[in-house]
Formats: C-alpha cells, sequence, structure tokens
C-alpha cells in the first residue's frame, strides 16, 4: 500500500533547477561580472601549460637532487 504524493514531492527540484539557483545565489552574493571572470581566466593552456609544468618539474627535480 503506498500513501499519496504530497505536493512537495510531486515538484521536487532536477539537477538542473538546483544549479541555476545556486549560481544565481552565488552571483547575486559576490556580484560578479562576466567580463571580470574572463579577464582572470588563466593564460595558460595547452601546449604552454605542459611545456611550463615540464619546465618548473624539472627545474625542481634537477635542484633537489643538486642538493642530495
Amino acid at each position: 500500500m503506498s500513501f499519496p504524493l504530497s505536493d512537495q514531492e510531486k515538484h521536487q527540484p532536477s539537477v538542473t533547477e538546483n544549479a541555476d539557483v545556486h549560481h544565481e545565489q552565488i552571483k547575486h552574493q559576490f556580484d560578479l561580472d562576466p567580463a571580470d571572470i574572463a579577464a582572470h581566466a588563466p593564460l595558460l593552456r595547452g601546449r604552454k601549460l605542459t611545456a611550463a609544468v615540464a619546465f618548473v618539474a624539472g627545474t625542481g627535480f634537477t635542484l633537489f637532487g643538486y642538493v642530495e
């Protein structure tokens, strides 16, 4: 035997509705501007990022080996 669904149970917000509400709360709380977000986007992507990480890691391993 099942009980009838309450009004709240009939309309449970979907994942996208929850994400939209959460996004709007953050946007309202921090007053974020899309142009400001784009201005602070990372500059290193793809091959440049890979080369930078390889250089930093290689330098770190080299210096660590030199100290030891």
